[in-house]
């Protein structure tokens, strides 16, 4: 009967800590962020981002849909520019904003970014920045994964566009 109390407890024992692990797992509320349809509004960084990769578009279900560009890097700069005023290609300071910490490491928040998961071409959801980390390479933020890396231009990823908050803009929690 001991032993079977001690085998019992040195479960318990072991699984109690290991819940109070996973309670920290769950994702953070959306906070900093101003969610206001396709915008995800950054008040604290003055920053304004789409919420879907550039090649999707906002859909009334409050989603990206379609199909994800992959650019390389002096396309993802044009089409950042072509997408209207002001919008451009993110630095690697500005993409890591995006981060939060989880159980699994780094992570990027798929409720206000929903298409980022749909960008993994089989090797991560990798997306460009301005940021060059040597000559001729450019950092990339891999949002499957957490990992922060470089490629070359000629490699085709996807792009997050962003762009200044304005002045004049008005936004509300």
């Amino acid at each position: 009967m001991k032993i079977v109390f001690s085998l019992i407890l040195s479960v318990l024992l072991a699984i109690i800590p290991y819940q109070f692990v996973l309670a920290d797992c769950k994702p953070p509320p959306v906070t900093g962020f101003v969610l206001k349809g396709s915008l995800a509004i950054d008040p604290r960084n003055m920053l304004v981002w789409n919420r879907c990769p550039l090649g999707m578009t906002w859909s009334k279900e409050d989603r990206c849909t379609g199909e994800p560009s992959y650019l390389n890097h002096n396309e993802a700069i044009k089409q950042a520019k072509a997408y209207g005023q002001g919008w451009r290609l993110p630095s690697g300071p500005e993409m890591e904003k995006l981060w939060f910490h989880s159980c699994d490491g780094q992570t990027i928040d798929t409720r206000v970014f929903p298409g980022a998961a749909m960008s993994d071409q089989g090797e991560g959801a990798e997306f460009w920045t301005t940021s060059e980390a040597i000559p001729n390479m450019f950092y990339y933020f891999d949002f499957s994964d957490g990992v922060v890396d470089m490629h070359s231009p000629g490699f085709a990823l996807s792009v997050l566009v962003v762009r200044d908050l304005s002045e004049g803009e008005r936004f509300e929690k």
